[in-house]
This record gives structure tokens, sequence and C-alpha cells, in this order.
């Protein structure tokens, strides 16, 4: 079971590394943001995810990469919603909207490591009543597992009062190895529709079907050709920044990215899941010195649809006192072996 030092935070505090291994995947973990750091695939001796080499990476860039985000990932519109006939106001941190928690969400937290086996490591975070404007004291704990060569991504939560929950992670993928880019890779997700953005970016309770549009991920596409369409909700974000409304219900398959021989499966009991292309990526620096730049990765982050605490006509995000609540989204590879 090794860890190490991660490095220290602005605040003087140190961060750690954890790893859990088996004989397909090896990943990383910090529990600063209970970020997932590093993905090393086995068989396609490649790092599937973006990072940084410490965790003042994560701390100047600020692009949530690889965290755990919450309380409600994505955005909260008008950084205001109404619970049980009380108002809320949240601290507005992207055009007037709340995104992914607020001034300082789960993925700027320390996270105390709860338990740490060779395949398993479970992190948990407090959040205090009040915290960031939402109410009740919400306990977390999020377990990274491998299985063959799977990882799952299991969250667990219970409040003292009512209150949204919506957590993801917001890994950045690309299957290009040292070099990341999206040359090359197809995705796929089973979804028959999306939610429409606003233009501040924020998701509209109006979905678009996506028969017949450039959104249409049904069956694979090239991502780099979705990035080269005109569409006016392509503009809007400057790519992929979408929620998609997934088909099925419980545990299921979700997604797909494949770029040549390798394929990762992503599997989820969400009912949504946000594409983004990495669009507002700024040639940060990131492990091993590599530039970072925009639609060098996608994000695959399962979640509840946008601002749903705002819109009863939405699967409900609400926790209730009493209730412990557990979510599982999972990342499977595949790698073809080459003739």
């Amino acid at each position: 079971m090794n860890k190490g030092n991660f490095g220290t935070l602005q605040d003087g505090r140190s961060a750690q590394w954890l790893e859990i291994e088996n004989d397909k995947l090896r990943v990383r973990v910090s529990d600063y943001g209970a970020t997932l750091v590093s993905l090393w695939v086995k068989d396609a001796q490649l790092d599937a995810v973006l990072g940084f080499d410490q965790v003042g990476g994560y701390q100047q860039s600020v692009k949530y990469m690889g965290a755990m985000i919450g309380r409600v990932a994505n955005r909260i519109k008008d950084g205001q919603f109404t619970l049980d006939g009380q108002v809320y106001t949240l601290y507005r941190n992207d055009k007037g909207n709340t995104l992914h928690g607020g001034q300082e969400g789960f993925d700027a937290k320390l996270w105390t490591v709860r338990e740490h086996t060779s395949q398993t490591v479970t992190l948990e975070l407090v959040s205090p009543a009040g915290d960031e404007g939402f109410p009740g004291e919400l306990t977390v704990t999020v377990t990274y597992a491998l299985a063959g060569s799977r990882l799952s991504i299991t969250t667990r939560t219970r409040t003292t009062a009512a209150t949204p929950v919506s957590l993801t992670n917001h890994a950045y993928f690309s299957l290009n190895g040292q070099h990341p880019s999206l040359d090359g890779h197809w995705i796929q997700v089973d979804a028959d529709e999306i939610g429409l953005l606003d233009p501040n970016g924020c998701t509209r309770p109006e979905t678009l079907e996506v028969e017949g549009t450039v959104f249409d991920l049904r069956q694979p596409k090239r991502l780099t050709e979705i990035l080269n369409q005109h569409h006016s909700q392509l503009e809007i974000a400057g790519g992929l920044d979408h929620n998609y409304v997934l088909n099925g219900v419980g545990f299921r398959p979700v997604a797909s990215l494949v770029k040549g021989g390798l394929t990762m499966r992503v599997l989820s009991d969400m009912p949504d899941m946000h594409v983004y292309t990495a669009n507002f990526l700024n040639s940060e620096v990131g492990r091993g010195g590599t530039r970072y730049t925009p639609h060098c990765a996608v994000c695959f982050e399962t979640q509840y649809y946008p601002n749903s605490v705002n819109d009863p006509s939405k699967i409900s995000c609400i926790l209730n006192p009493g209730i412990t609540a557990e979510h599982c989204t999972a990342f499977e590879f595949d790698q073809e072996d080459q003739a």
C-alpha cells in the first residue's frame, strides 16, 4: 500500500497521495479533493487521466481536474434555490451562477483517509451546515476500488437536514498517452436528449432530441469531427459542455471512449452525465511538464440534471435525513491485442 507526500497546501497543511493496484490498473488518489491523480492502464502502458505532479498544480489550476465535486456538481442558476419554503443564497462563481459547489467546493477540501488497502481507498468529508450556503451537515465518503480492469468510484452521503446533493468525479480523460489529445478518439453516449445551454452556460430545463444533430452520440463519432461542427450550442461553450439525459436506469453502461485498440467504458447508476471537452483549459503545465490545451481531453461527469434543485420536473437531487444515498460510476478498460 504505497503512499507519499503530495506537497504543501497554501495554508501550510500537507497533502498525500495513496496508491491502489492490481494486475490491470495502478491508481493514485489524493486526499486533497479526493482527487483521481493517475489511472495507469497496464495493458496499454498509458495514463488515462490528466493530472499534476504536486498538489500545488491542482490549487493553481482551479479546473477541478480529477476531483470529487460537491455538494452540487454543475451550475445552480442565479446561485439560489428554495427548499421547504426557505430561500438559500449561494456564492456565485460562474457568470452569476453557482458552479461545482461554490467558492470552495469539495474539490478544494482536505479529506480524511478512512481506509486504505491494496485495491481500495476510502476518504471522508464532513461538510458543516451552512457550508457554501447549503443546509444540513453532510457526511460524504468516496471509495475508489479496483476489480480487474475496472475502477469504480462509489459515494455514500447522509445529512442532518434536507439538502441538494449531486456528486461527480471530474477526471479529464485522454487515451493518447504522454501527449494528451482527442485526435483519433471515438465517443459514444447512450442518450436520446441533451439539456440546452443558456448564453451563460447554465443548462436550461428544455431538452433537445439528439436525432439528426451533431449531439447524437448513440453511435460512435469522432470527437474532433464534432468539435469542428458549427452549431450555436457548441459556440456557447467552445465545444461540448452539455448534459446528456441517459437512457435506462440502475447501474448500466452509459458511454464509451475508443482510441485505436483501447476502449474505455463508462458505467453508472446516475440519471444524467455532463460531457465536457476541456474547452477552458489554458495550457496549464501538467504531469511531466506536459501542457494541457483546450480539447485535449474529455470529462464524463455523471450527475443529476443541472439546476434540478430549481426544477421539479427533473429527477430530484434532494437528500433527506435518515437516508444514506449510495451511487457508483465506473471506468473499465479493454486493450485489443495488436496483430
